[in-house]
């Protein structure tokens, strides 16, 4: 059993270094990432495409430029969320050599993504729809709403556990009922506030995805992503191939990523709460 990695840590982790990853540090990292065997790796700001950068910060098409000369083998990819980035935007993406656009929606509006899988289609990009809070619909209604993406183009699908809301039956249920309705490849995006992002990427995986995410260190907001050293180990320990470099991500995590970090990631009661009882952070609700 084969899954492809791919990493979100200069993109969903940027929220937790308050946006501040420079043009030389995604260079570095990229670099380092790329021979480390990674199938994509996403850059930008937390918003992506079209997002507006903090003061002396960089937009996501600076960092895609310095990704792009650092990749030779694995691909660019970014965040790009309708209402935030315009075609205009994947036009500019797909200038300075972005190879796949994950278009994030809200589950329940999953509609808001085709005219953008449509121009991104004609870009002649790879294009996955990141069905943002899977949790918020039931495994038939997602699996319905992953059918008519894939009729309307696009490459692949991801279940996001946006908030750390599901439990292994949540994510399971909801990657086969997904898989079961689509011929597209799954993947699986997860969220630490009740501790479980690392098993759930791993159920997502057992359960089908063929792609999985994470994040050096579990790099991201609040209590962070799925830690990629830790979900490649148990990958590999459940006999799932990943040709991924585990001594080298681990270097890569010490040496480039922890220096860049302003506190360790915590599983703070906050953000279990959050994840208990379901609540949707403000930048969510303000997509709804």
């Amino acid at each position: 059993m084969n899954v492809q990695i791919i990493d979100t840590t200069l993109r969903d982790g940027s929220h937790a270094v308050d946006e501040s990853f420079t043009p030389g540090q995604v260079a570095n990292i990229c670099c380092q990432m790329d021979k480390a065997h990674i199938y994509a790796m996403e850059v930008g700001l937390g918003t992506g495409l079209g997002g507006v950068a903090p003061k002396n910060g960089f937009p996501t098409t600076e960092l895609l430029k310095a990704a792009r000369k650092s990749l030779q083998n694995t691909k660019l990819a970014t965040l790009f969320v309708p209402g935030i980035g315009t075609k205009e935007d994947l036009k500019q993406g797909v200038e300075v050599g972005l190879d796949i656009v994950r278009i994030a929606v809200l589950c329940t509006k999953s509609s808001s993504a085709i005219p953008y899988i449509r121009e991104a289609k004609k870009l002649n990009l790879t294009v996955c729809v990141f069905l943002m809070a899977s949790h918020l619909l039931p495994p038939e209604e997602l699996a319905s709403q992953a059918k008519t993406l894939q009729e309307c183009g696009s490459d692949m699908i991801c279940i996001g556990d946006s908030i750390g809301a599901m439990i292994a039956k949540d994510v399971v249920d909801r990657v086969q009922s997904v898989k079961s309705a689509i011929t597209i490849p799954v993947g699986i995006h997860t969220h630490n506030h009740m501790g479980l992002a690392v098993s759930n990427a791993v159920e997502g995986v057992l359960a089908g995805c063929q792609y999985v995410d994470g994040t050096l260190e579990g790099l991201g907001e609040g209590s962070g992503n799925g830690n990629l050293q830790a979900i490649v180990a148990v990958c590999e320990r459940n006999g799932i191939h990943t040709g991924v470099d585990f001594h080298l991500l681990n270097q890569i995590a010490e040496n480039s990523v922890r220096p860049l970090m302003k506190t360790p990631q915590e599983l703070r009661g906050s953000e279990i709460a959050a994840g208990y009882i379901k609540e949707m952070p403000e930048i969510l609700k303000n997509l709804e």
